[in-house]
């Protein structure tokens, strides 16, 4: 398959009208939340998700409550 981090500029950042970062980090948010979904019934706190993604991203820009709020709202013209 194709690799959504690994490409500069995608259809899924284009049309949420968003960079690359929070498109990257959005994709992040939902991968962690899928893998804990058994362990929370699908609701986690926001300083959970923030540790969560952290420790998934080994290195790269430092994120924040900020960054992980921005990065859900980008994602909810999904539905």
């Amino acid at each position: 398959g194709v690799d959504p981090l690994a490409s500069t500029k995608g259809f899924w950042a284009e049309a949420l009208g968003v960079g690359d970062f929070y498109y990257e980090l959005g994709v992040q948010i939902v991968h962690w939340c899928i893998a804990t979904r058994r362990s929370n019934g699908g609701l986690a706190d926001t300083v959970d998700v923030l540790q969560g993604v952290r420790r998934m991203r080994k290195t790269g820009a430092e994120i924040s409550i900020d960054d992980i709020e921005r990065a859900v709202k980008t994602l909810k013209v999904l539905g």
